[in-house]
């Protein structure tokens, strides 16, 4: 069985353009052969040459790279990388086969920053399959009452609105995008359908998926927050539900249990996961003369 399958993947590497070998994986869909220079087959990702990172060591398993510029700056213009908080760099090897990479950025910069998250292998034998998925929350599990004719306006229970904004959303069956926060709205196309990408490090190396700035996108309505991007809510947190009172900025609304942080990892063909990064951003409030929490994300009080 295990040998029909290899000489599958044998035939479908060999057939030249798209790849249409991804199985079915409503999750993640079918990526082109090189999608990091087809930004028009797959949304998220950002136009490059598909060449590896030459600061990563030959034969790593897994890397990754979080660059960032400025709105403003031209579309042309690079992203810088930014170093990692912690001590090492973020590369997986077969002796750290699992590891998290922190990362901290002014909470203004951030604010006004688009994100690149760049990822591949060095070994793809080891990493057939690559796979990324983009933090993401619930905001509400809402879902409104429908009226009773009898008794007009009797709705006791009005489904979401989101704060800011002029639409009662149902978030029960959990379809609804605008009931989701964090990045992967608005870096997977089909969300909350599919919740990821991914790529095969045989066709292509690396590759890299783009989030533009919250002061761009305006997801929290015009609040001055880093939701978008941040994911440090603390672990003893994300179990509990927060409401969402008028003011969004310190709501930190969300329900219970559904925080979902940044992975990337390898799958084998028999869809083993062998390697993964957990990647953790959060914005730094205070500069070396001091500040205030001026773009909150999540640590602190109403959590």
């Amino acid at each position: 069985m295990k040998t029909k399958y290899i000489l599958s993947w044998i035939l479908c590497f060999a057939i030249v353009s798209t790849v249409s070998c991804s199985g079915n994986d409503p999750a993640f869909p079918t990526v082109t052969e090189n999608p990091s220079t087809d930004p028009g087959t797959n949304p998220g990702t950002d136009p490059g040459t598909d060449t590896t990172d030459a600061t990563v060591p030959a034969g790593s398993a897994l890397y990754f790279r979080l660059g960032m510029k400025w709105e403003s700056a031209a579309e042309t213009a690079a992203f810088t990388n930014l170093n990692r908080a912690e001590s090492g760099d973020c590369i997986v090897t077969s002796v750290t086969p699992d590891i998290t990479c922190s990362f901290a950025i002014p909470e203004g910069q951030l604010y006004h920053s688009i994100l690149q998250f760049r990822m591949g292998s060095k070994a793809a034998a080891s990493c057939p399959i690559l796979k990324f998925s983009p933090y993401y929350y619930r905001k509400s599990a809402a879902s409104p009452v429908t009226d009773d004719a009898g008794t007009p306006a009797d709705e006791t229970a009005p489904g979401y609105n989101p704060a800011g904004g002029d639409a009662e959303l149902s978030c029960a069956d959990g379809k609804e995008p605008l009931c989701y926060g964090g990045a992967a709205p608005h870096m997977v196309e089909g969300f909350p359908k599919n919740t990821g990408h991914y790529f095969l490090p045989q066709v292509t190396p690396e590759t890299s998926y783009t989030l533009n700035s919250e002061n761009k996108l305006r997801s929290y309505y015009g609040a001055g927050v880093n939701y978008l991007v941040t994911n440090d809510l603390p672990t003893l947190d994300r179990a509990a539900n927060a409401n969402a009172p008028a003011d969004i900025a310190t709501s930190r609304e969300r329900v219970g249990n559904t925080f979902n942080d940044y992975y990337i990892w390898c799958e084998t063909f028999w869809a083993e996961p062998v390697f993964s990064i957990k990647v953790m951003i959060s914005d730094e409030n205070v500069d070396p003369d001091g500040g205030l929490d001026q773009y909150p994300d999540w640590p602190g009080v109403n959590n």
